[in-house]
């Protein structure tokens, strides 16, 4: 893994070079393709399992819990 000084440096030569915002661009689309949708800085990652659940959420926020008789 590359320390931060080297990818700094690294951005900074795309900025540089007018490359960095067609970069940003590239990976935008590839993660879009892949269903991975990229809004306003931040990621939203469409890739969900269905699963029952033993307990939910209450109206109020807080977990709803079985009463026992």
């Amino acid at each position: 893994m590359p320390e931060a000084s080297t990818l700094g440096r690294f951005r900074n030569k795309l900025i540089e070079h007018g490359l960095w915002d067609k970069l940003l661009g590239e990976i935008n689309n590839q993660l879009e393709e892949k269903n991975i949708i990229m809004t306003k800085g931040r990621i939203n990652i469409i890739d969900a399992t269905p699963i029952e659940a033993a307990q939910s959420v209450s109206g109020k926020g807080k977990m709803a819990s079985k009463k026992r008789p």
